[in-house]
């Protein structure tokens, strides 16, 4: 067994091992302070100076504390040193001046050592570098005070409240501001907050709801909400508020913090917002039910007219009467214009314009469009010409209706403002790329020209070359504008040189996609005359309460070879066609006397016999919901009224004639 003294022989050893390896600085002194007895080796690394100094000279300790800190180190020392006990020690925090005149912070305990009679025989202490620790805590108090100051002077209402929410730890001025009442009252009664809520705000914004939330979610939760309080004088304010759970560094919960603004601008900004656009969400529909009532109402009398002057040329005029059937065709082909200028307008405005693929014969279609306006050409007596390159690709993938449109437009108006001379469209493919063959098709004129300061916005809406008051030619400024947007929506670009008194030319280029594995039919004079004796077992229903448009559409299809029956309203329809499975198409008009197009075909298609049979609309109604609409009620295709013989013609065969060839092969 070790004696008493052995073992604290050995404890000295081990005090000594673990003083000579500390980070921290170990020392004893003496009994009146003066001599140093021990110092460990962490007092140079900490200091910059040698052990040995402070052995030789123990005073330069304390001349090396920081001037305004050693009156507070002194005192404190003298008070253990002058009345020593077993319990009696000091903690001090104080700067010293390294040998390098830095200033480094030390946190020191020190306490006096007794002998086995209670007699004090010296003091010991240890002391730790904890500069790092201040500046930390240093920089944290500056920030501190920096979001203080931030916090107090931001529009924003900063709040901090205990764990429980039933504290307030700390609020901005600015809810003095916002809320219309003291700060203290809040300090007070921290459930004040609640009362100011609006009455509907109080179930969903209170301090229950958020410690609900914080149980089931979690730490990470934050919490954004909106809500209205009611200020003194009784007006309402909306308040943003993100608020979020604090941690410490041992992620402890310690309490929430939020930010709460004043939002009443921004809230009624986007009430504002969303009444503006509810109203222009009206107008659009109001202005949308106008085009829709205006193209039904002008398409339904310009059917009669167009439908009877051709209805006049295929009974057969003497040639004196042909002008004036000519003419009453003309000047509803141009109010036909004019309607699908409007509706394509605000169609492209509305971003709703859509474009079809599907296979066509460019030169076809160009002959076509140039025949068709041949008649107006001779009228005045100039030359209308046409040129091919000796190859071009047979068939190409687009939208034909909307590359007749654009040549069209430019063809017409070429003729439209061409006194003497000619008119001469040329076509040509520039270049083909792979599946892709880029197209380029030109328009010019001897007319009148366009003055150079005229050609930069001869493109625009409604505008003109000539002045309202002072006008040659028929149009409202639409054609070129929607051209030129048509052009651009296939891809295309579309170009124009012009000089006053010397013609335009205008041209436009489009990349189109091949497709020489497709044979397309073409309505043609042989075909039409194969048609009228194939159609002769055709048995077709038109749907139509306008008794001239039945009258129109009878004797266009009768002309073509069709047995035709007639229905004036949905009911009727019905009843021929469930007593009669023998139809070979239907005709279907949208607005009827007793319902709609939309609900007859969708009763028939839900009746099994009758699931295949050809439905088409035939309508005023053409806008882009109209057609959506008969296609998803399971109709086969949409012509829009007025309706051209050849439009028939290509129905017939593609819905009709198929079925009767088959049935003839049979």
């Amino acid at each position: 067994m070790k004696t008493p003294e052995l073992q604290t022989a050995e404890f000295g050893k081990y005090f000594l091992n673990l003083a000579e390896r500390s980070q921290d600085i170990f020392w004893i002194r003496s009994a009146d302070f003066q001599e140093q007895l021990y110092i460990s080796p962490a007092y140079e690394k900490i200091t910059g100076r040698r052990r040995r100094s402070l052995y030789e000279d123990p005073s330069s300790w304390f001349r090396n504390i920081f001037q305004q800190d050693q009156e507070y180190v002194a005192k404190e020392i003298d008070h253990v040193c002058n009345q020593p006990g077993v319990q009696d020690s000091y903690h001090l925090s104080y700067r010293i001046i390294r040998a390098d005149k830095e200033i480094c912070w030390l946190q020191e305990i020190g306490f006096p050592l007794f002998d086995t009679d209670l007699r004090c025989f010296g003091y010991a202490g240890i002391a730790k570098d904890v500069t790092q620790e201040k500046l930390h805590i240093s920089e944290l108090e500056t920030a501190s005070r920096f979001f203080q100051f931030f916090a107090e002077k931001t529009k924003s209402v900063f709040w901090v409240r205990d764990p429980k929410l039933n504290k307030q730890l700390y609020v901005s001025p600015a809810y003095e501001k916002i809320w219309g009442r003291s700060s203290d009252s809040l300090y007070v009664n921290p459930d004040a907050w609640v009362e100011t809520l609006a009455p509907e705000d109080r179930p969903s914004e209170n301090a229950s709801v958020r410690l609900q939330l914080l149980e089931e979610l979690g730490p990470t939760i934050h919490y954004d909400s909106r809500y209205q309080i009611v200020r003194p004088d009784g007006t309402r304010v909306w308040i943003k508020d993100n608020s979020f759970p604090i941690h410490d560094n041992q992620d402890r919960f310690i309490g929430f913090a939020g930010i709460a603004e004043d939002i009443t601008e921004e809230v009624l900004y986007e009430q504002e917002l969303r009444d503006a656009k509810q109203r222009a969400e009206l107008a659009n529909r109001a202005k949308s039910e106008f085009l829709a009532t205006m193209s039904h109402e002008l398409r339904t009398p310009l059917y009669a007219i167009l439908g009877m002057a051709q209805i006049l040329r295929l009974k057969g005029l003497p040639e004196s009467l042909e002008e004036y059937v000519d003419t009453i065709s003309n000047a509803g082909n141009s109010l036909l214009a004019l309607v699908n200028d409007v509706l394509d307008f605000a169609r492209l405005e509305a971003g709703k314009l859509s474009l079809t693929q599907e296979s066509f014969d460019l030169r076809a279609l160009v002959l076509q469009i140039t025949q068709s306006l041949s008649y107006q050409a001779k009228e005045k007596n100039i030359k209308l010409d046409v040129r091919f390159p000796k190859v071009i690709p047979v068939q190409l993938q687009g939208d034909p209706r909307r590359i007749r449109q654009v040549i069209l437009n430019l063809l017409s108006n070429a003729i439209k403002f061409t006194e003497h001379g000619g008119v001469k469209v040329t076509v040509a493919c520039l270049k083909i790329l792979g599946e892709q063959a880029l197209i380029n098709i030109t328009v010019k004129d001897s007319g009148l020209g366009i003055s150079e300061d005229k050609l930069d916005f001869i493109f625009e809406k409604f505008s003109q070359i000539e002045s309202a008051y002072n006008r040659k030619s028929q149009g409202i400024g639409l054609g070129l504008a929607i051209t030129k947007e048509l052009v651009e929506k296939m891809g295309g670009l579309i170009t124009v040189k012009s000089a006053l008194g010397k013609g335009s030319e205008f041209g436009f280029t489009l990349p189109l996609q091949l497709d020489k594995f497709c044979s397309l039919p073409e309505v043609n004079q042989e075909k039409h005359k194969r048609l009228k004796v194939q159609a002769q077992g055709m048995h077709i229903l038109v749907v139509e309460d306008n008794l001239i448009n039945q009258k129109v559409a009878r004797i266009l299809l009768e002309e073509s070879g069709c047995r035709v029956s007639l229905a004036e309203s949905g009911a009727e329809a019905l009843r021929l066609l469930f007593s009669n499975p023998g139809f070979s198409l239907v005709f279907m008009d949208i607005s009827l006397p007793d319902s709609n197009g939309f609900e007859i075909a969708q009763t028939i298609r839900e009746h099994a016999p009758l699931k295949n049979l050809p439905i088409v609309a035939m309508t005023a109604h053409i806008l882009e919901r109209d057609r959506d609409r008969c296609f998803a009620v399971g109709m086969n295709d949409v012509i829009a009224k007025p309706i051209l013989q050849e439009q028939l013609i290509e129905v017939l065969y593609r819905f009709g004639v198929k079925d009767v060839d088959a049935a003839s092969s049979v």
